[in-house]
Parts: C-alpha cells; structure tokens; sequence
C-alpha cells in the first residue's frame, strides 16, 4: 500500500490562472480558470458596483434575472466569459484600465453578500 494518492494530470493546454481583464469595448472578462475556480457557469449575470476612492470593482453574481443586472455571456464549452459593460465602465472612467488584467478576490459584504471585488490599484501583469 502506497502512502501517496496521486492524481493523474490530464489537462494539457488548459489555462487556469485566475483573472479579469478589461477590454475595449468596455467587457469585463473572466478567464477560464476563474470561471471554473468561482463557478460562474451557475450565472446568468451580474449587478456592477463601483468604489470611486479605493477604484474597487465589486462583482455581485446573479443565478436569476435581477434588477440593473448586466447579462453574463458564457464562451463555448466554459472556457471563461465576458460581461458587456460599456456603460459602466465608461460611467466611472475605468476605459484607462483597457487591457489590463487583475486578480479578483471573494469577499462577504456585511450588507450585499458575496461577491468578487476587482482592485484597480494591484495589476496583475
């Protein structure tokens, strides 16, 4: 009997860093291995919050319809997703932060819940 429990890696040439880029023209995306590690395949979309002093991004996931929610758009066979959001982006000046791409973090809001908050002051390339 072996003291080890190996597990047989199978997943050559998948991506699975964890990430949200913004994009022209105004879309949030999610890479492929945020969409697995926080499940957004179980979305249909998301309300977007802004913290104009810190410049934090706060992602609050919706199962069902919900009121100000921006549609959350699903890649072929969950290889990450994207959502449309030019207004909001453009509304609270984040166009600068095109192509850049951050780490998102899950946090318990004591009065919204959970969500992901993106921090526009820690880049992550």
């Amino acid at each position: 009997m072996s003291e080890f429990n190996f597990e047989l890696f199978t997943g050559q040439g998948s991506k699975f860093n964890v990430a949200v880029s913004i994009s022209k023209p105004g879309i949030l995306s999610f890479t492929s291995g945020m969409y697995k590690k926080y499940e957004l395949y179980n979305y249909r979309g998301a309300q977007l919050l802004f913290d104009k002093d810190k410049k934090v991004i706060a992602i609050k996931l919706h199962e069902e319809q919900s009121k100000d929610m921006f549609s959350l758009r699903h890649r072929k066979d969950n290889k990450g997703g994207f959502i449309a959001s030019k207004s909001f982006i453009f509304a609270y000046d984040i166009d600068k932060n095109f192509g850049k791409r951050y780490l998102p973090e899950e946090i318990e809001h004591p009065e919204l819940g959970k969500m992901l908050i993106v921090d526009l002051n820690k880049l992550l390339n």
